[in-house]
């Protein structure tokens, strides 16, 4: 795998992290790129992978009782999926998907990986 520099990304949570901390995470790091309609997380199934998007915007949608479907957010390398991870929950009860093709980076949310525990206590250590 090749080494991916803090310093060249555009996701703002992965460059604003500690420079220690980044260099615990990197190595789990991979980059994809992703298709508009790429799905990165089902309703109410085990996240598989953390997304932080470099290029592209994700949606968030809910749906209701009646089958109807909602956006209720969007993120793009401002922010991560996954964030219910950082709460104890490995699923959220929404669908995750891009909206707009581009590339992220995603690290296997596994339970395995030390990446679950980092990116969780940065995010609350951060205050976010």
């Amino acid at each position: 795998m090749a080494h991916i520099s803090q310093a060249s990304l555009h996701n703002r949570l992965l460059r604003a992290m500690s420079a220690d901390d980044f260099g615990l995470l990197q190595p789990h790091l991979n980059e994809v790129s992703q298709k508009k309609g790429a799905v990165i997380s089902e309703p109410n199934e085990p996240i598989e992978h953390v997304h932080f998007p470099e290029r592209g915007i994700a949606s968030i949608v809910a749906t209701t009782g009646e089958g109807h479907r909602l956006e209720v957010g969007i993120y793009g390398r401002e922010g991560m999926s996954g964030t219910t991870l950082v709460l104890g929950s490995d699923r959220t009860p929404h669908k995750h998907f891009y909206q707009v093709g581009g590339s992220a980076m995603i690290v296997a949310a596994d339970g395995d990986a030390p990446s679950d525990d980092l990116v969780g206590a940065w995010f609350l250590e951060a205050g976010f």
